[in-house]
């Protein structure tokens, strides 16, 4: 047992969310209006590095597990990861030409295969 219990409560994870919605939102306050356009444009490096950032989850969940988990729960977890990767880069936008996530996209002539996938 550690000397710290604390590290084990569930609350502790809160922790890293917060110290990071707390310097998100400082550099946020520090920037002009054309530096934060730059920072959350869809080529700029905050949506660069969250597509990385879901793979490198997906990798973890694949390749990291404690013993007693299933192999069925770290693979879900793991295409789950993949999935929001694929969308944070705009892949849907590059297979089938527009945003799936417009109602207009499955009311229009596009492939059945593109609207399934």
């Amino acid at each position: 047992m550690t000397d710290h219990p604390w590290i084990q409560s569930r609350w502790v994870a809160l922790a890293p969310l917060l110290a990071s919605l707390v310097f998100s939102g400082c550099v946020w306050a520090m920037l002009d209006a054309p530096q934060r356009q730059h920072l959350m444009s869809e080529s700029g490096p905050v949506e660069q590095i969250s597509w990385m950032l879901w793979l490198a989850m997906a990798l973890a969940f694949a390749l990291l597990a404690k013993a007693g988990d299933r192999v069925s729960t770290r693979v879900a977890l793991a295409v789950l990861m993949v999935a929001f990767a694929a969308r944070e880069a705009d892949l849907h936008k590059n297979i089938t030409g527009k945003s799936v996530l417009k109602l207009s996209f499955y009311f229009q002539d596009f492939p059945l295969h593109h609207k399934l996938i």
